[in-house]
Protein backbone atom coordinates (compact mmCIF):
# COMPACT_ATOMS: atom_id res chain seq x y z
CA UNK A 1 0.00 0.00 0.00
CA UNK A 2 1.09 3.24 -0.91
CA UNK A 3 1.52 6.18 1.87
CA UNK A 4 -0.48 8.88 1.72
CA UNK A 5 2.42 11.40 1.92
CA UNK A 6 3.85 9.45 -0.49
CA UNK A 7 0.48 9.61 -3.04
CA UNK A 8 0.24 13.32 -2.39
CA UNK A 9 4.09 13.54 -3.16
CA UNK A 10 3.65 11.52 -6.59
CA UNK A 11 0.83 13.86 -7.41
CA UNK A 12 2.29 17.52 -6.63
CA UNK A 13 5.23 16.25 -8.69
CA UNK A 14 2.93 15.46 -11.59
CA UNK A 15 1.21 18.37 -11.50
CA UNK A 16 4.42 20.55 -11.40
CA UNK A 17 5.50 18.82 -14.14
CA UNK A 18 2.39 19.41 -16.23
CA UNK A 19 2.91 23.11 -15.42
CA UNK A 20 6.61 23.33 -16.22
CA UNK A 21 8.52 22.58 -12.55
CA UNK A 22 9.25 24.42 -9.82
CA UNK A 23 12.01 26.81 -11.10
CA UNK A 24 11.33 26.69 -14.67
CA UNK A 25 11.67 29.99 -16.61
CA UNK A 26 8.33 31.56 -17.98
CA UNK A 27 8.79 31.26 -21.88
CA UNK A 28 7.87 35.40 -21.61
CA UNK A 29 11.70 35.61 -20.03
CA UNK A 30 13.20 35.39 -23.39
CA UNK A 31 10.87 39.28 -24.21
CA UNK A 32 13.63 42.02 -23.44
CA UNK A 33 16.92 43.48 -25.04
CA UNK A 34 19.94 41.04 -25.45
CA UNK A 35 23.66 41.33 -25.96
CA UNK A 36 25.16 38.57 -28.24
CA UNK A 37 28.50 37.12 -27.01
CA UNK A 38 30.28 37.69 -30.32
CA UNK A 39 29.47 40.41 -32.58
CA UNK A 40 28.43 42.86 -30.02
CA UNK A 41 24.92 43.12 -31.76
CA UNK A 42 22.14 44.63 -29.30
CA UNK A 43 18.71 42.59 -30.45
CA UNK A 44 15.18 42.90 -29.24
CA UNK A 45 12.91 40.13 -29.01
CA UNK A 46 9.11 40.70 -28.92
CA UNK A 47 6.31 38.73 -29.23
CA UNK A 48 4.99 38.22 -33.03
CA UNK A 49 1.54 36.75 -32.97
CA UNK A 50 1.88 33.87 -30.91
CA UNK A 51 5.58 33.30 -31.80
CA UNK A 52 8.52 35.54 -30.64
CA UNK A 53 10.85 37.55 -33.26
CA UNK A 54 13.89 39.61 -32.92
CA UNK A 55 15.54 42.58 -34.26
CA UNK A 56 18.99 44.38 -34.09
CA UNK A 57 18.96 47.18 -32.90
CA UNK A 58 22.54 48.28 -32.59
CA UNK A 59 25.13 46.89 -35.19
CA UNK A 60 27.50 43.98 -35.13
CA UNK A 61 30.89 44.62 -35.55
CA UNK A 62 33.65 42.10 -37.29
CA UNK A 63 36.65 40.83 -35.52
CA UNK A 64 38.48 43.83 -36.45
CA UNK A 65 36.14 46.03 -35.09
CA UNK A 66 34.78 47.38 -38.30
CA UNK A 67 30.95 48.06 -38.14
CA UNK A 68 28.84 45.76 -40.70
CA UNK A 69 26.35 48.09 -41.93
CA UNK A 70 25.36 46.29 -44.70
CA UNK A 71 24.19 42.45 -45.05
CA UNK A 72 26.92 42.14 -47.45
CA UNK A 73 27.59 38.54 -46.92
CA UNK A 74 23.82 37.27 -47.63
CA UNK A 75 23.70 34.17 -50.45
CA UNK A 76 21.52 36.21 -51.94
CA UNK A 77 22.82 38.75 -53.55
CA UNK A 78 20.14 41.06 -53.96
CA UNK A 79 19.72 41.30 -50.44
CA UNK A 80 23.20 42.33 -49.81
CA UNK A 81 22.36 46.22 -49.54
CA UNK A 82 20.11 46.16 -46.87
CA UNK A 83 20.89 47.59 -43.48
CA UNK A 84 22.04 45.32 -41.06
CA UNK A 85 20.09 47.33 -37.85
CA UNK A 86 16.43 47.03 -37.73
CA UNK A 87 17.31 42.97 -39.52
CA UNK A 88 14.62 40.77 -37.99
CA UNK A 89 17.41 37.76 -37.29
CA UNK A 90 15.13 35.77 -34.83
CA UNK A 91 11.79 33.94 -36.98
CA UNK A 92 9.11 31.63 -36.56
CA UNK A 93 9.70 30.03 -33.16
CA UNK A 94 7.01 27.97 -31.49
CA UNK A 95 6.42 27.78 -27.99
CA UNK A 96 6.94 24.51 -26.14
CA UNK A 97 6.74 24.50 -22.58
CA UNK A 98 9.40 27.40 -21.24
CA UNK A 99 11.26 27.46 -24.69
CA UNK A 100 10.75 27.98 -27.62
CA UNK A 101 11.02 25.58 -30.94
CA UNK A 102 11.40 25.53 -34.62
CA UNK A 103 12.48 29.00 -35.21
CA UNK A 104 15.45 30.45 -37.56
CA UNK A 105 18.37 32.46 -36.58
CA UNK A 106 20.00 34.94 -39.37
CA UNK A 107 23.97 35.58 -38.83
CA UNK A 108 24.50 38.63 -40.83
CA UNK A 109 28.38 37.55 -40.37
CA UNK A 110 27.71 34.21 -41.99
CA UNK A 111 24.67 35.37 -44.00
CA UNK A 112 23.14 32.26 -43.08
CA UNK A 113 19.95 31.38 -41.50
CA UNK A 114 19.70 27.95 -39.61
CA UNK A 115 17.07 26.44 -37.47
CA UNK A 116 17.14 27.49 -34.10
CA UNK A 117 15.28 27.04 -30.95
CA UNK A 118 15.71 29.63 -27.58
CA UNK A 119 15.83 28.51 -23.83
CA UNK A 120 15.61 31.12 -21.32
CA UNK A 121 18.06 29.80 -18.47
CA UNK A 122 17.70 30.44 -14.97
CA UNK A 123 20.74 33.19 -14.60
CA UNK A 124 18.33 35.03 -16.47
CA UNK A 125 20.46 34.79 -19.38
CA UNK A 126 19.04 33.09 -22.69
CA UNK A 127 20.54 29.92 -24.27
CA UNK A 128 20.15 30.60 -28.56
CA UNK A 129 21.08 27.45 -30.68
CA UNK A 130 21.61 27.37 -34.06
CA UNK A 131 21.36 23.67 -36.39
CA UNK A 132 22.52 22.50 -39.56
CA UNK A 133 20.90 18.75 -39.47
CA UNK A 134 21.21 17.38 -35.68
CA UNK A 135 24.33 19.47 -35.09
CA UNK A 136 23.98 22.80 -32.78
CA UNK A 137 25.86 25.24 -31.62
CA UNK A 138 24.99 27.90 -28.88
CA UNK A 139 25.30 30.86 -27.92
CA UNK A 140 24.70 32.76 -24.39
CA UNK A 141 23.18 35.85 -24.40
CA UNK A 142 23.17 38.49 -21.76
CA UNK A 143 20.18 40.57 -20.76
CA UNK A 144 20.91 44.62 -21.73
CA UNK A 145 20.65 46.95 -19.18
CA UNK A 146 18.43 49.56 -19.31
CA UNK A 147 15.62 49.28 -22.05
CA UNK A 148 16.69 50.01 -25.62
CA UNK A 149 19.31 52.72 -26.73
CA UNK A 150 18.57 56.32 -27.43
CA UNK A 151 17.76 57.09 -30.77
CA UNK A 152 20.56 58.18 -32.98
CA UNK A 153 21.32 58.09 -36.53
Amino acid sequence: MIARGSLFFALLMLSMAALGGPASANADTALGFWHTPNSGALVEVKRCGESICGTILELTREADGKTILLDKRNEDASLRTRRIKGLMILSGYKQKGDHWVGGTIYTPERGKAYRSKITPLPDGALKVEGCVAQFCQAQIWRRASGGPPAASQ
